[in-house]
C-alpha cells in the first residue's frame, strides 16, 4: 500500500474484535504501566529496552501487591494493552513472558 493512503487513527476494526470491558481494561493497565514509566524517568527506544523496563514494573508490582492475584492480573493486561497497541511487540518481549511465568510460581493462585 501507498505510504500516501492515511491511516485510520481509531483503528475501529481491531478494537471490534474485543469487548468494551476488556479494551477498557487493557487501556487502563497499559496507562497504568506508561505512567509508572514517566515517574521513573523511563523512554524505552528499542525492544529490548522495553523488555526490560516492563519486568522492572513487574518486580514493582509483585512489591506492591505481594501474592495477591490482583497484581500479576494487572501486568498480563498491561501486556495485552501493549499487544492492543503495538502487535509486533508480542515476539519481542521474552523476559516479561518469563517474569510472568515466575511471578505463578512466586504466589501461585488458590481456590477457595
Amino acid at each position: 500500500m501507498a505510504s500516501s493512503v492515511k491511516k485510520h487513527s481509531k483503528r475501529f476494526l481491531i478494537r471490534a474484535a474485543y469487548k468494551p470491558s476488556t479494551i477498557s481494561a487493557y487501556t487502563t493497565a497499559y496507562n497504568r504501566f506508561l505512567s509508572w514509566c514517566r515517574d521513573q524517568g523511563e523512554d524505552p527506544t528499542t525492544w529490548e529496552l522495553l523488555d526490560e523496563i516492563f519486568v522492572d514494573w513487574l518486580h514493582d508490582l509483585f512489591e506492591e501487591y505481594g501474592s495477591t492475584g490482583q497484581g500479576k492480573s494487572i501486568g498480563i493486561r498491561a501486556r495485552q494493552g501493549l499487544f492492543l497497541a503495538l502487535p509486533e511487540a508480542k515476539s519481542h518481549l521474552p523476559r516479561t513472558a518469563t517474569a510472568l511465568k515466575g511471578w505463578s510460581k512466586e504466589a501461585p493462585t488458590r481456590s477457595y
